[in-house]
């Protein structure tokens, strides 16, 4: 029958007739099933579930079944990533984040507090910069490690958390065999002042000269640059793996990611990738 047949059929029938025929809208063929779609839709019938045609129907599925695909955790889609060998790679570049932060921002970041921001504050201090830089060993590789694990928090890479286990051992092997300087003085307490204590005293240095000097003649500069060589990186890893763990645990990874997402849009005017997608 034709399209314009059903439709002169179907507007002659009663409200109920076509409800009816709606319930039991799979017995009827593609012609009457559109007919009857668009009369109950001309007199606007509150019908529970709208009749379907087969065209509709198979884009529901579809639908429903791209749906379910997007519904699979993450966690649970294979990724090359979670390979052991890509595992290790990136555990190996978040460690050397962490001594690099320790060796080349740590030493920046003292000398900028020193002469920059406490001058600003007006409350500048006398002592020299190595005495300065030692005696806030902790805060100055600490807090820059931690600000550069919230960062990488936005990609939630598990290695990350793992970092602080190499200096670790490198500190415990360190403070373990450290001597005791004598039968007076436990080793503990000699190993806890030579890699955890402070009260520096250093003077300043104008020349390599005075430098070299200071090397050879002052303990607490020999005990600096040992805090400097493995302290320092103990006190970052533990930082930088906190600050992943964190991120890995809440959404502060996400709220770092807008922030930084943010910036590079105002920054060079276009939407950064985000390789978690």
């Amino acid at each position: 029958m034709p399209l314009n047949s059903f439709s002169s059929v179907y507007s002659s029938k009663t409200d109920e007739e076509l409800l009816a025929l709606a319930a039991d809208q799979n017995a009827l063929n593609e012609d009457a099933r559109s007919a009857l779609t668009e009369e109950i839709g001309r007199r606007n019938l509150p019908i529970g579930s709208p009749v379907r045609t087969n065209a509709d129907a198979a884009a529901a599925t579809l639908s429903d079944s791209k749906s379910s695909e997007q519904q699979v955790p993450s966690s649970e889609k294979p990724s090359r990533y979670n390979s052991a060998g890509w595992q290790m790679l990136l555990f190996l570049l978040h460690l050397a984040a962490v001594y690099v932060i320790v060796k080349f921002f740590t030493p920046w970041l003292a000398g900028w507090t020193r002469g920059t921001v406490l001058p600003l504050l007006q409350n500048p201090t006398s002592s020299s910069r190595l005495e300065f830089f030692y005696s806030h060993l902790f805060a100055l590789s600490f807090l820059p490690a931690l600000f550069a694990g919230l960062i990488n928090a936005r990609f939630k890479q598990k290695a990350a958390q793992f970092v602080w286990l190499v200096p670790t051992v490198i500190l415990a092997y360190k403070f373990a065999t450290f001597p005791a300087p004598s039968a007076l003085q436990s080793q503990f307490s000699a190993a806890f002042h030579q890699y955890f204590g402070g009260g520096f005293v250093i003077a300043e240095f104008r020349n390599w000269r005075e430098f070299w000097n200071l090397i050879r003649s002052n303990s607490d500069m020999m005990r600096g640059m040992a805090q400097m060589q493995y302290t320092a990186p103990f006190y970052a890893g533990v930082a930088y793996s906190l600050a992943a763990w964190i991120g890995r645990q809440t959404e502060l990874n996400r709220r770092v990611k807008d922030k930084v997402e943010s910036w590079e849009r105002s920054r060079f005017g276009h939407q950064s990738y985000d390789p978690i997608k």
